[in-house]
């Protein structure tokens, strides 16, 4: 049986929401895409000003049962949670934040030889009762190469394949694509999962979209899937980097 194309149901353009210390600060993702996207509710785009980052004093916030992916494609970054040892990344370093209830949270972001730039991603865990906080730093990801290594995928969280046996497949699933110039990358989703595309670097094909085969997607615009099996994702003269990020949707979560 063939697979069928999954549609994508919107295209997301980032909004600047702050801008403080030579820090810009993009959001995408809002109430009004719950449906397609929960439990991720915010994805966040951070990179360097033209002006010089200043070093802050980090202000303490509190998080309420949610899980923070976050990915420093270039920079330096501090964590501290409820007052505990800091933790530092650098750039390509992946960072897991789960939080439970009254979690008090420090951080300080700074560039890495002149650069800052990367995203983060929010999850409602609300449905999932932490009862813990966890942070893990993860600097060695799996990687998976194909077409003579035109492909390449990093598992940041959960798998890349699945066998569509559902009591086998994560939660969440957190892929980061890389594509190189005038190829292709066809991949199936799992089941019951919510899933979107985060272009952060170059630009490629996707589709359908409306009445569209195909549309392209630049730098830093959001991809929010519908029915369908299958991701189809085409490259020309430009190499393309995106997060594949799949989400079991709240109604079938055991």
């Amino acid at each position: 049986m063939s697979l069928q194309k999954k549609e994508i149901l919107s295209i997301i353009e980032p909004q600047l929401s702050s801008d403080g210390r030579g820090i810009l600060w993009f959001r995408t993702l809002t109430p009004a895409h719950a449906a397609e996207s929960e439990p991720f509710f915010a994805l966040d785009i951070f990179r360097a000003g033209e002006s010089e980052v200043v070093t802050p004093n980090p202000i303490p916030r509190e998080l309420l049962n949610v899980s923070l992916f976050t990915y420093l494609i270039h920079g330096k970054y501090s964590l501290r949670v409820d007052n505990e040892v800091v933790k530092q990344a650098t750039s390509g370093d992946f960072i897991v934040l789960n939080a439970r209830e009254s979690t008090i949270v420090e951080e300080v972001f700074l560039p890495d030889n002149g650069l800052l730039e990367g995203y983060r991603l929010w999850v409602n865990q609300i449905h999932n009762n932490l009862t813990t906080n966890s942070i893990s730093i993860n600097r060695d990801s799996s990687k998976i190469y194909f077409d003579q290594q035109a492909i390449q995928i990093q598992v940041l969280l959960g798998k890349a394949f699945f066998n569509h046996v559902e009591d086998e497949i994560p939660d969440i699933n957190l892929l980061d694509v890389s594509i190189q110039t005038n190829s292709e990358f066809r991949w199936k989703a799992p089941l019951n999962h919510n899933v979107l595309a985060f272009v952060f670097q170059g630009r490629g094909f996707f589709g359908p979209y409306r009445d569209e085969k195909q549309v392209l997607i630049p730098r830093y615009q959001v991809l929010l899937y519908g029915q369908g099996d299958e991701i189809l994702v085409r490259t020309k003269d430009t190499p393309l980097r995106f997060l594949l990020a799949t989400s079991r949707k709240t109604t079938t979560r055991k």
